[in-house]
């Protein structure tokens, strides 16, 4: 009888330290998705009128410069666009994070349920439980896998959009430039 409640304990004791494990893994998902949520920067504000006045004052004509501000108007308006279909993204990470913690609680009240069973109960349950933890601890591993590599896709595509942003800025500057600058 010593035997099977030891061989007892040591199940119960394996899976706690199985849940731990899926939640300590759940915890840094859900940590990564929170900095790269506080990472993100809104659309750069800046002011119009003024930048009006300093390209007006370096020589470009009234035409040029409202040529000028509505390209980067449009660059500022793509850029907010983008990251309203970011945030979406990240809302639907967060969504399935909680799908998966909801999950980790159930098999957390199950474990407990386990507990205060007795040993032909949990024998018999035991297998079904250690089926689960394994499921549960594979799927979050390729969850975890899945939502590091969306992570990193949306932070490359933010970092793309951003470059492709200035560059366009850039060529219309250097555009703007050579017009006002005298032949």
């Amino acid at each position: 009888d010593n035997v099977h409640s030891a061989q007892r304990f040591e199940e119960v004791r394996r899976l706690s330290a199985a849940l731990q494990e899926a939640e300590s893994k759940i915890a840094q998902l859900s940590s990564k998705v929170e900095e790269y949520q506080h990472n993100s920067t809104p659309a750069p504000a800046f002011d119009t009128h003024q930048i009006s006045r300093d390209l007006e004052a370096g020589g470009l004509s009234s035409a040029q410069t409202e040529a000028v501000l509505s390209a980067l108007l449009k660059v500022s308006r793509s850029y907010e666009q983008l990251n309203r279909n970011t945030y979406s993204t990240k809302v639907e990470l967060n969504e399935r994070m909680l799908v998966h913690k909801a999950e980790f609680a159930t098999l957390r009240s199950e474990l407990q349920l386990l507990e205060k069973a007795d040993f032909k109960m949990l024998k018999a349950d035991y297998f079904n439980v250690d089926r689960k933890v394994e499921g549960l601890l594979e799927a979050a591993k390729v969850s975890a896998a899945k939502y590091a590599s969306q992570l990193q896709e949306l932070e490359n595509k933010l970092l793309k959009a951003l470059l492709g942003s200035v560059a366009t800025v850039m060529t219309m500057l250097m555009a703007a430039w050579r017009f006002m600058t005298p032949k």
